[in-house]
């Protein structure tokens, strides 16, 4: 038996879609980061003191101990990055409990979490 290796096209074709879903994979998640990003300053931005989005930057990169920078660290930035944790973790369960069953249709209520739950909020 002889073995022969691929045509060089072949080969150049399948390094160029390598490049290709690489590129993509970096593209949506640098875009994905700077959503975030933004989403995170409208956030810190909103409530009774009105605050910059300079003003956020500064309080993060270099605080002064202003009344300003105190609401940025102490109040809404925790808040903020304790909803980024929640949010991941989330996700992570989710892709968990599809490898888990081997079934990227997996929901809580499709596999009975939703009813061990109720039963347990109804036991307690």
């Amino acid at each position: 038996m002889q073995v022969t290796a691929p045509p060089a096209s072949a080969t150049a074709d399948a390094q160029t879609d390598t490049r290709a879903r690489t590129g993509r994979g970096l593209l949506v998640i640098t875009t994905g980061a700077l959503v975030l990003a933004v989403l995170m300053i409208v956030h810190i931005r909103q409530g009774m003191a009105s605050i910059s989005p300079g003003t956020i930057v500064d309080a993060i990169i270099n605080p002064d101990g202003s009344p300003e920078h105190q609401v940025v660290l102490y109040a809404r930035l925790p808040r903020v990055v304790a909803g980024i944790v929640a949010g991941a973790a989330l996700g992570i369960a989710g892709v968990l409990l599809q490898a888990v069953t081997r079934n990227p249709l997996a929901s809580a209520s499709t596999i009975g979490v939703n009813a061990g739950a109720y039963l347990a909020v109804i036991a307690s």
